[in-house]
């Protein structure tokens, strides 16, 4: 996981005893881009490109945006190890004017990918020994034959493979 930033102010925030966080500040308040705790949770909210059927809705019983979802975390609403049931049972959306995506990591290194509009990619521990989650679109990537043109992606994964 990579953390750009394009120039917006970020604070990083202890706060919660568990959990290290930094916010980001995209002149609509802060928001959290990227943390972890000290069980190995994980999670981040990388810009990716837009996705029209992930554009922003009003929150609900089967809709949240990722602000939220990642507030849920790491407010506890949401267990990291129970991920995959609930990213069954609500579609996830963008911010306004926002396009990202997700990585969430519980604490037995389960990985999710959420691509708000896309889908959802399930990487179990036993799968595969890491993920690697930048800003362009790994579902469009692996299931819609979407040439990947960053270099960033391809040289931590063959890094990555040949160490495996």
């Amino acid at each position: 996981m990579n953390f750009d930033n394009n120039g917006m102010e970020y604070t990083i925030d202890t706060k919660k005893t568990n959990w290290f966080t930094i916010l980001v500040d995209g002149e609509r308040g802060r928001h959290p881009s990227f943390g972890v705790d000290r069980y190995g949770r994980f999670f981040n909210n990388l810009v990716v490109n837009l996705n029209r059927k992930g554009l922003y809705k009003r929150a609900s019983k089967k809709v949240t945006h990722t602000s939220k979802l990642i507030t849920d975390i790491l407010n506890g609403g949401i267990c990291t190890e129970n991920s995959g049931e609930y990213l069954e049972n609500i579609e996830v959306v963008n911010m306004p004017q926002w396009s990202s995506h997700n990585m969430i990591c519980d604490s037995n290194a389960n990985v999710w990918g959420v691509e708000l509009g896309r889908g959802n990619i399930s990487n179990p521990t036993k799968s595969s020994p890491y993920f690697v989650m930048t800003n362009f679109s790994l579902w469009d990537n692996l299931y819609e034959n979407v040439e990947c043109d960053c270099n960033r992606y391809k040289n931590v994964s063959c890094a990555l493979e040949k160490v495996k």
